[in-house]
């Protein structure tokens, strides 16, 4: 990120608590957005986050009796932002565990100050580090997961049938959108091609083809403007030309209009321009 990209992160962040020292809750408590995140700031290059965990591995002891998490490097924080999200999820007992394993697995780091005195660099060497991914390889592989992971890549879990059931209702409200917009751009084909005619048969076809909202937008935009312009040739044609296409307009309302609308529709059709010329003949414009 840039400077000024991350300042307008941090800037544009908002505190959305979840409570996640509920085990029901971890189901569901990520929806796109990490809820525990508490605040961001910016050291350096880097968009720093302070994210709450629950209290029973916040409240783990390493074997000399230290707490745990004050113990943490910047590596450690990464595996504990990666475990508690639902890729993978692992039952509490075998992530403290493996909190325990892959924190303690050779000297201890120094504890990792506040917030506040976070301005100098943090030491992110992990002791022992290949020793303790196959510990947590192993965790996942007893959860049930695949065993070809690597460092890259993470195997998606079965999602909880709270996130199915808010998916399918997301899908339904969009579905809904798109019938509502799609009736929309129907309407506007209509005026635009007439009710029933090859162009509108075809226009329909395209339309309920179409889901992306954007397209039928930019659809709807363009036989609105045909609507709008067979309306003003028909309603320019019918106030300045009787039925054998003379000019039959006595009387004019709105001479400077009729003669600025003329010149617009004479690009359309070259009657407008042979009215325009009668009406300048006889002086009504």
């Amino acid at each position: 990120l840039s400077e000024i990209e991350a300042e307008e992160a941090v800037g544009s962040f908002v505190e959305c608590p979840v409570n996640i020292h509920h085990a029901e809750e971890l189901s569901n408590m990520f929806t796109g957005n990490l809820g525990s995140v508490r605040d961001l700031w910016v050291e350096g290059e880097w968009v720093k986050g302070e994210v709450a965990i629950p209290l029973w591995l916040d409240n783990q002891l390493t074997d000399d009796g230290k707490k745990l998490s004050a113990e943490w490097t910047l590596t450690d924080k990464r595996f504990v932002g990666l475990a508690l999200t639902p890729t993978p999820r692992i039952d509490n007992a075998a992530l403290m565990a493996a909190f325990k394993t892959f924190s303690t697995s050779g000297k201890s780091q120094p504890p990792v100050a506040s917030k506040a005195a976070t301005t100098g660099e943090r030491k992110t060497i992990m002791p022992k580090i290949s020793e303790a991914w196959e510990n947590l390889k192993a965790l996942f592989t007893a959860a049930g997961f695949e065993d070809d992971m690597t460092t890259t890549k993470t195997p998606a879990p079965t999602p909880a049938p709270v996130e199915d059931k808010e998916k399918a209702e997301l899908a339904t409200f969009k579905a809904n959108i798109v019938n509502s917009k799609k009736q929309t751009v129907k309407a506007s084909a209509i005026r635009a091609l007439g009710q029933n005619t090859p162009g509108a048969i075809a226009a329909f076809a395209t339309i309920d083809a179409t889901d992306s909202l954007e397209t039928l937008e930019a659809m709807n935009t363009t036989y609105e403007s045909i609507a709008a312009k067979t309306m003003g040739i028909n309603g320019g044609r019918q106030t300045t030309t009787g039925n054998d296409g003379a000019f039959s307009a006595e009387k004019l309302d709105n001479p400077d209009l009729m003669k600025k609308v003329l010149f617009a529709l004479s690009n359309e059709e070259p009657i407008f321009g042979s009215a325009l010329k009668t009406l300048e003949q006889k002086g009504k414009v």
